[in-house]
């Protein structure tokens, strides 16, 4: 079995290239070197994953999301995910209570038993046109069924929203099941 060795400035290496995005001193506010590792891939290729962690912040509103750099064997970048664009960095104008107000509009859910609001890298999301960005992601969760089994399923509406504009980017409903 083989070793892939992480070279020792693969860490300053992905530092860079967020930098190159964001500049120095906002790299510096925001983020911070989170995890190192080393995979196996499913074909029997190492590769190594280095994860910075992006600090995320409006109004009273903090979260934490994963800015990502994939390397290979021979160490090149193969992929990366969660690097802000210039056109996408704080300060974002759209604070969480305005998120949810807005969201509430758009989706009109209703009952609900909860409710999660987080700023999030929307890119992993399956939106039409594909939107590669930081947004604001409101969940509305809502019971359609339980039974004394423990299960219980309904349905989750997440409305996609614009950091600075509060533009709706997409509402989508989709059914959930859980074991309690």
């Amino acid at each position: 079995m083989r070793a892939l060795k992480l070279k020792e400035e693969t860490p300053q290496i992905v530092a860079k290239l967020i930098l190159d995005k964001v500049g120095q001193a906002y790299f510096q506010n925001n983020f911070y070197l989170y995890s190192q590792v080393v995979l196996n891939g499913t074909d029997g290729d190492w590769f190594a994953q280095i994860l910075y962690a992006y600090v995320l912040r409006v109004g009273n509103h903090t979260n934490l999301e994963d800015s990502s750099v994939w390397f290979d064997e021979g160490g090149n970048v193969i992929r990366t995910q969660g690097i802000p664009e210039v056109d996408n960095l704080m300060p974002f104008n759209v604070t969480e209570d305005q998120a949810i107000a807005i969201a509430r509009s758009a989706a009109e859910p209703g009952d609900y038993f909860r409710l999660d609001a987080n700023i999030r890298n929307v890119g992993t999301f399956d939106l039409s046109p594909r939107v590669d960005k930081y947004a604001w992601v409101v969940s509305f969760w809502k019971v359609t069924s339980a039974n004394n089994s423990g299960l219980s399923s309904g349905t989750v509406t997440d409305v996609v929203l614009d950091v600075c504009t509060g533009w709706v980017y997409s509402v989508r409903t989709y059914q959930y099941m859980i074991a309690s």
